[in-house]
């Protein structure tokens, strides 16, 4: 498993990169994302417009943790992402629960979010 911790900093921007680099990968591929903080009115928008990144990048499994969140899976369940690997949860440890459920030896597992949703408890937790 290739873990890309990516939770000091999350922004528009930053986050399509980080979805476009885990989508170069070869292999089974987990986007874990979080809230992007201090977008304010942009904040839904931009949520679910990383949705279309998701999609461009063939990510086979979707996490998101957070507010706005949710967005996202709506996004890309809308315009045809399996549904059966949607996720969205409330809480870091529901997160930590699913990826350690699903998770296989070569998967590449992307987990990135704002630092304040403390992303950094998935990435020790999921070992």
């Amino acid at each position: 498993m290739l873990k890309i911790d990516d939770c000091y900093n999350s922004n528009f921007d930053s986050l399509s990169y980080s979805i476009k680099y885990l989508g170069s990968l070869l292999g089974r591929k987990i986007a874990c994302l979080g809230t992007m903080l201090e977008l304010g009115k942009f904040s839904e928008e931009l949520h679910s417009k990383i949705g279309d990144v998701i999609l461009e990048e063939d990510i086979d499994i979707l996490i998101t943790v957070g507010e706005y969140t949710d967005l996202i899976n709506k996004r890309v369940e809308a315009l045809g992402f399996n549904k059966a690997n949607s996720y969205h949860f409330k809480s870091n440890e529901e997160a930590i629960t699913k990826i350690k459920e699903l998770k296989q030896a070569d998967d590449k597992i992307l987990i990135k979010a704002s630092q304040a949703l403390n992303f950094k408890e998935i990435v020790e937790k999921i070992q």
